[in-house]
């Protein structure tokens, strides 16, 4: 009876042991056994964040020192930059008026023009009234200064007292509502009065097309 018993534990006994190789050994690599995921992450994946000045290619920084201001290469290139900058400034103004109210824009010149000149826009304003009234249909127009040009007999211009310049631009005319539009030359002669400008007389000129 013993016997038998013990034969009935030893057979259960290699039952479960086969069993046990069987789940852990042979299952995980069998044909279509189940294949164990790890759990899924809760975390949320990083975003980066959009910077545009990395999405441009930035010019490269200069290197080497500035431009010392006692240079007399750099305060030639500043009196040059600051004169262009006056006759393009001026060319605007003495280019653009209205009869709407009696081309008081050109008499708003006096301190960027000497009096000769200023005497020179008083008699085109009283021409303007005549020729375009402000009780008639209307009249005016504007420049729009494009560029200009330092004549070359005028340079070096940090040591010059007088200069000429010529400023290109488009001018537009409106008559009576109906506009037309063309490109023409200021040439400027100038002065230095003190530390800066003063035109002295302005021829204007209709460039070639």
């Amino acid at each position: 009876m013993q016997k038998r018993l013990l034969l009935i534990v030893l057979i259960l006994l290699a039952a479960g042991g086969l069993f046990a190789v069987y789940w852990f050994v042979l299952r995980p690599v069998l044909p279509g056994a189940p294949v164990l995921q790890p759990p899924a992450s809760t975390q949320q994946p990083s975003v980066r964040e959009f910077q545009p000045e990395n999405a441009v290619p930035q010019p490269p920084t200069a290197t080497g020192p500035a431009p010392s201001a006692t240079d007399p290469a750099e305060q030639e290139r500043q009196a040059q930059e600051a004169f262009k900058r006056f006759a393009m400034d001026l060319a605007g103004r003495v280019g653009t008026y209205s009869n709407a109210d009696q081309y008081g824009s050109l008499r708003t010149l006096q301190a960027s023009v000497d009096t000769a000149y200023a005497t020179k826009l008083e008699e085109l304003r009283q021409s303007l009234l005549r020729e375009h009234p402000s009780y008639g249909s209307s009249y005016g127009q504007s420049l729009r200064a494009l560029s200009a040009t330092i004549d070359a007999g005028s340079l070096p211009l940090s040591t010059r007292t007088t200069a000429k310049i010529t400023v290109q631009g488009q001018l537009t005319t409106d008559a009576n509502g109906v506009s037309q539009t063309k490109y023409v030359t200021v040439t400027f002669d100038a002065r230095k009065n003190g530390t800066s400008w003063i035109a002295t007389d302005a021829v204007f000129a209709e460039m070639a097309r």
